[in-house]
């Protein structure tokens, strides 16, 4: 059984990508375009990674990862935040708020 993730990108080229860089490495990969999308694919197959934009259209990825994380059914599944969108400052605000979602869901404390 091959090991499966779910990528979660609503740009096709941020997709095309990831897909290209996992390429040949026997993943199965599963595609969602917003997080509401994940939410139906992780119920369908569970992976056993997720790979997460975090501005996405219907749902965010802040979103969608506070609801994965916090049902226990789902909460062991890793989450990688992905993201082309870096403002000024960007870098930090995203750390805080990605400790801050550790910390609600009774993550071990965040180290970045």
């Amino acid at each position: 059984m091959s090991k499966r993730i779910l990528v979660v990108e609503d740009q096709p080229d941020g997709r095309q990508i990831i897909r290209d860089m996992l390429a040949g490495t026997g993943y199965e990969i599963a595609e969602a375009e917003n997080g509401e999308e994940a939410l139906t694919a992780i119920a369908k197959q569970r992976p056993d990674l997720i790979l997460m934009d975090i501005q996405l259209p219907i749902m965010d990825g802040y979103t969608a990862t506070r609801l994965i994380k916090t049902d226990p059914a789902l909460r062991s599944i890793p989450i990688i935040a992905v993201t082309s969108y870096a403002p000024p400052l960007g870098r930090d605000r995203l750390q805080r708020r990605i400790c801050r979602l550790k910390t609600e869901t009774s993550f071990e404390r965040c180290r970045m």
